[in-house]
């Protein structure tokens, strides 16, 4: 299943798993928080598909968002399996890079993301795959933090 069927359907029990683990690793540092606490706000972070902002501002994951860990993701899944964004045309892009105290908080969001990953590993289970990648996310120092805020 390719990354773009999968952001489609962003009400699942998997992407409201992958928020509320997302919002824990961001949490003090989001670079959309005057947004996000204003209340009138769609927040769909880490997705990387957005309706049309029709009604109040929506924000969506932007396409550095967390590159760096896609980047040791991908070096075990293949290109690709990350759920990454396209920069959408109009968007207003925010980004800031927060520092990352504790690595379980990366393995914490991993976790949260199974299912919305594409699995090409030959590991026997999810959870085998994020253990083998704890050394790797271990050595992320900070991670890149990428909104888009799409505006009605």
């Amino acid at each position: 299943m390719n990354s773009h069927k999968r952001a489609r359907s962003q009400s699942t029990p998997e992407w409201d798993r992958a928020r509320r683990a997302y919002q824990r690793l961001i949490d003090g540092h989001d670079p959309a928080a005057a947004l996000v606490e204003a209340g009138d706000t769609q927040d769909l972070r880490p997705s990387v598909i957005a309706p049309s902002a029709e009604v109040a501002p929506t924000l969506v994951a932007g396409p550095r968002d967390l590159q760096e860990l896609r980047a040791v993701v991908e070096r075990s899944l293949g290109v690709g399996t990350w759920p990454a964004a396209a920069l959408i045309p109009g968007a207003e892009v925010v980004s800031t890079e927060i520092s990352i105290e504790h690595p379980t908080a990366l393995l914490g969001l991993l976790l949260a993301m199974e299912g919305l990953i594409e699995d090409r590993s030959p590991w026997r289970n999810w959870r085998s795959f994020v253990d083998t990648l704890a050394a790797a996310v271990d050595e992320i120092e900070s991670v890149t933090v990428e909104t888009q805020i799409l505006r009605p």
